[in-house]
């Protein structure tokens, strides 16, 4: 779409987007850009020779031989009179985090109005050595007595009261300081002097806290300029609907938007608002496109303008290798956890390995590799094998110090992801002197699609008051073979004696047979949450052991065999067993189809004893009926406790049939009444008050039979028939703290919540869903039923066969038997004198067994 014309130019400015006068004024200062053609004669024919470098390569995007993430180091250069112009050290990484999240497309306001939308696979570190090989933050300070710098890059040579630049073919150099001329910024075209190349930026609009000022506060400007360094033209072109920015998929326009004109259309097409590169305020910007991304991707290509950054030193190491003797930081308090959700915490990158980790939300960028998203709330941290990080290259993530003198049985937890037809080796090591490590943890090749868990037994450990770790990636032979860990945490006992674990200890002991390749399970908590997963595994007949802490609860343990043939016993002897620290057997087996899953609950969830309550850790807490306006939630008491406040309505995915006899029980309080607290079921992201009942408030709104709490604060137990008002399959528990007045400030506290059918101090565990493998055709219908219920499967052979029928208290209400023959079966079970709700049917036919749920309504 875009027409060719060459911009003889070597800086652009971005000025605010306030009113159209003082646009127009910033964009005067073309005479300042006219002036730079003019000093440096050779730059139109340099800018020329990238053009057509740049063209070439975009015809030929596949072609890219900077395959993998780009990053660049970057030092900030603050030119500052006063105090306020000396931003804080907290600000400048603020605008670096911004830098990262729009060029990776991280940003949380990334939505996919444009389909083009692309993560530009560029990242930007603070340098961490500077050009004379010293250690560096990556940041210089200038006290100046200039008041203000215009465009003229005075503020870019300490002889005129700024800062000379770093090294261009090492660095971005970027200059923050006070502008004037309510100019927001500006920035050089690759092709210009070196001496003058980088960025420049007026303090009250770099980062995002400080000094930041709206509506320009979220970092955008930094983003804007970078862009125009990394040789992208304004979104417009600088001209009418004949003039354009290069780029193929960006719609022509005839001039900037400002605010955030959404919709606006010029030159017959919608003006693309949202790019990085027009004049729309901080929060309106979300995107680069794939065609912008390929023109700066072009810079990095073998005999690029910016190809001499890719073997930049500038964030790597001044010296040493992937230790050291000293901590840098030591972690005292215990448990401990990391997300890496504010960043890397406490963990560093380390020095004289091949690459760095890389911090990642959602994806990665390679297809067929690596994970949708993180284990543990958004981010987590990931080996990017993609060129030239492979064939057989090495990454080093470094742990702060621990303190384990005061703690017996230490553990390190965390998870793990590796998925890819060529991965290659995870390691985790402990030292206690940062140069002498032992491997305490290893996985190789494919571990599966799903998160993995590890549990690392430190005991060896326990006393010592510097103990180091540290992940090693080492990669395979080609780049489908991220590997990633998330969810990091470690614990023990404080003193003398006791274990790791307070909770129940259960170990996993699985022998795979002679393709361990098809061999998979997970371990699943009530609600659906993964507490932990493994396989597929590589080696035949190898035996695996995976021990697990876990709180009081019922679990699903699934094993899946591929071929649909289980482990056990045509192609070796495997087998499975799960079994807690009593030497309890919970579940095992080996001879079993494709899948097969048994239940078993701890702490007195399955028969006698008191029903376990949720877990809200295990959980999403999520938005629900679009009235989550301005609350927000907490969850407490170590996953006991929900809190919600002001105007919020929170679900949690939670597949339940509601059956005559389920019994809905919690805790509640409130500080401060709204117009609707209450406890619900839905199927869908629509409210509905018939299936929410309702406990306090102004309002009547909802089943109102408990709508009884006395207020003041005091917890108040509900126990709630939820049969006796509707039955029905739901997949969303919901929470209600709704107040829409003004002020909105009601509290609701959810605590100790149980979901049972019939009696909590009798529940039994329903019996274990085996399935066949699938080709031997099972199925039931129709579902839900009313009359009659049809089974029809498929044998092998001539058996006897029983079926039996439980209700969701795990009651045995029908027995039948039949023989089957070799080939396709069928049966008929009577349901008319079954009253309606949730049912287990379950089959044995020979060695084989089926189980699936089925409702009947009348």
């Amino acid at each position: 779409m875009k027409k060719f014309i060459l911009l003889l130019v070597a800086g652009l400015v971005f000025g605010p987007r306030i009113s159209y006068a003082q646009i127009e004024r910033n964009c005067g200062t073309m005479d300042h850009l006219h002036e730079l053609e003019q000093q440096d004669p050779g730059l139109t024919q340099r800018m020329q020779a990238i053009e057509a470098f740049t063209q070439r390569f975009v015809q030929q995007p596949d072609g890219d031989q900077a395959r993998a993430v780009i990053r660049i180091p970057v030092v900030v250069h603050v030119v500052y009179r006063t105090a306020t112009e000396n931003i804080s050290d907290a600000q400048i990484q603020s605008q670096i985090d911004v830098l990262n999240e729009d060029f990776r497309r991280l940003n949380a306001d990334a939505d996919n109005t444009w389909p083009q939308a692309a993560d530009a696979e560029i990242e930007f570190c603070l340098a961490s050595v500077d050009p004379n090989g010293n250690a560096t933050t990556g940041i210089t300070r200038t006290s100046t007595t200039v008041t203000s710098h215009g465009t003229d890059n005075s503020v870019k040579f300490n002889s005129q009261g700024g800062k000379d630049a770093w090294p261009a073919g090492d660095y971005l150099n970027m200059w923050v300081c006070n502008i004037g001329g309510s100019i927001l910024g500006y920035a050089q075209f690759p092709g210009g002097a070196a001496a003058t190349d980088g960025v420049v930026m007026d303090y009250r609009y770099f980062g995002t806290i400080g000094t930041a000022t709206a509506p320009f506060d979220l970092g955008r400007t930094a983003t804007h300029e970078v862009g125009h360094w990394l040789n992208l033209r304004h979104i417009w072109g600088d001209g009418n609907c004949s003039v354009d920015d290069f780029v193929s998929d960006t719609p022509t326009s005839d001039a900037p938007n400002y605010g955030c004109a959404v919709g606006h259309v010029s030159c017959s097409s919608t003006d693309m608002v949202q790019n990085y590169m027009d004049y729309s305020d901080d929060g309106c910007m979300n995107l680069f496109t794939t065609g912008q991304k390929n023109r700066m991707r072009a810079l990095f290509a073998a005999g690029g303008a910016r190809a001499s950054l890719l073997n930049s030193n500038g964030c790597g190491t001044s010296g040493g290798g992937g230790g050291g003797s000293s901590c840098a930081a030591t972690v005292t308090s215990f448990p401990y956890a990391e997300s890496f959700e504010s960043g890397l915490g406490q963990w560093t990158q380390a020095s004289g390995d091949d690459f760095d980790w890389t911090r990642r939300s959602g994806g990665t960028p390679s297809s067929g590799t690596g994970p949708s998203s993180a284990a543990d709330g958004s981010f987590y941290m990931y080996v990017e094998a993609s060129s030239p990080n492979y064939p057989s290259k090495t990454t080093i993530f470094n742990s702060p110090c621990y303190d384990l003198s005061g703690l017996s049985s230490p553990s390190f937890t965390f998870q793990y992801h590796m998925n890819g037809t060529s991965v290659g080796t995870l390691s985790l090591q402990a030292s206690t002197d940062g140069s002498s490590w032992s491997t305490v943890f290893t996985r190789s090749g494919a571990q599966g699609t799903a998160w993995n868990s590890a549990t690392v037994d430190l005991s060896a450990f326990a006393g010592q008051s510097e103990v180091r770790l540290r992940f090693v990636g080492a990669t395979s032979s080609s780049w489908s073979g991220d590997m990633c860990v998330d969810n990091l945490g470690l614990s023990g006992s404080s003193g003398g004696g006791g274990g790791g674990c307070t909770d129940t200890e259960v170990t996993l002991t699985l022998v795979l047979d002679n393709y361990p390749g098809e061999t998979t399970w997970q371990l699943i908590a009530a609600g659906g949450s993964v507490v932990s997963s493994g396989g597929p595994y590589s080696t035949a007949g190898a035996t695996v052991t995976e021990t697990f802490c876990l709180p009081d609860g019922c679990y699903d343990f699934v094993i899946n065999d591929s071929y649909g043939d289980g482990i056990c016993c045509a192609y070796g002897s495997g087998s499975y067993a799960v079994v807690d620290a009593g030497g309890t057997t919970l579940a095992s087996g080996g001879a079993f189809g494709s899948s097969e899953t048994t239940n078993f609950c701890l702490g007195g969830g399955g028969g006698g004893g008191s029903c376990p309550s949720l877990d809200f850790n295990a959980y999403s807490i999520l938005a629900h009926g679009g009235q989550d306006v301005s609350g927000t939630y907490q969850v407490q008491d170590a996953g006991a406790t929900l809190f919600l406040s002001n105007n919020t309505w929170k679900y949690l995915p939670f597949n339940y049939t509601v059956t005559a006899s389920t019994v809905l029980e919690f805790e509640f309080r409130s500080t401060t009444e709204g117009e609707i607290h209450g406890v619900g079921f839905d199927t869908d992201n629509t409210i509905s008050r018939n299936r929410t009942f309702q406990v306090h408030g102004t309002q009547n709104w909802g089943i109102s039979t408990y709508n009884n709490y006395a207020g003041g604060g005091a917890w108040t137990t509900y126990t709630i028939p939820v049969g006796s008002a509707f039955t029905g399959t739901f997949s969303r528990l919901v929470f209600v703290n709704d107040h829409d007045a003004s002020p909105s400030n009601a509290t609701s506290y959810f605590r100790n919540v149980k979901l049972y059918e019939g009696s909590c101090g009798t529940r039994q565990a329903a019996p274990a869903l085996r399935t066949f493998a699938p080709q031997e055709g099972m199925a039931l219908y129709p579902n839900p039923a009313s009359d009659v219920l049809n089974l029809a499967f498929r044998h092998k052979e001539a058996t006897e066969a029983q079926v039996r029928i439980y209700d969701l208290t795990g009651r045995v209400v029908q027995t039948l038997r039949m023989t089957t023959v070799a080939g396709d079966n069928t049966l008929q079970v009577s349901t008319d004198t079954l009253p309606a709700g949730g049912y287990l049917l379950q089959l044995q036919a020979g060695s084989r067994q089926f189980a699936e749920r089925f409702v009947v309504t009348h």
